[in-house]
């Protein structure tokens, strides 16, 4: 299987994610677009909660398209509510510090099929 993550970043940024079975055969796909609500704040809130978060990915009981349900690092906290499966999905993804929403991301995508 090949990833390819397509990624244009800045403080509001987007993506697509695919998955190939083989070199040209795309199987699963997600677009993203995310948006730092306290652009003060966009490192600090990588490096403490979006950063571990994605390294708990499929450490819970929801499909492992993003990270868990919720992850905290001290001040930092770390959601991800997802509907759906591998074959449709929806998602939101925030990062509160302090309880203030700092992050927000929108995500969907599933199988890809010919």
């Amino acid at each position: 299987m090949i990833y390819h993550d397509t990624y244009f970043d800045g403080t509001n940024f987007m993506g697509e994610e695919v998955v190939y079975e083989e070199k040209d055969t795309p199987i699963l796909g997600m677009n993203y677009y995310g948006v730092t609500l306290d652009e003060t704040l966009s490192e600090e809130a990588v490096d403490k909660a979006l950063r571990p978060a994605l390294m708990q990915v499929g450490s819970d009981d929801i499909i492992p398209v993003r990270g868990p349900k919720e992850y905290i690092n001290g001040d930092y906290k770390y959601t991800f509510d997802v509907s759906g499966n591998l074959d449709y999905f929806e998602g939101e993804e925030s990062i509160y510090k302090n309880d203030k929403n700092i992050y927000s991301l929108k995500c969907h995508g599933g199988k890809i099929q010919k």
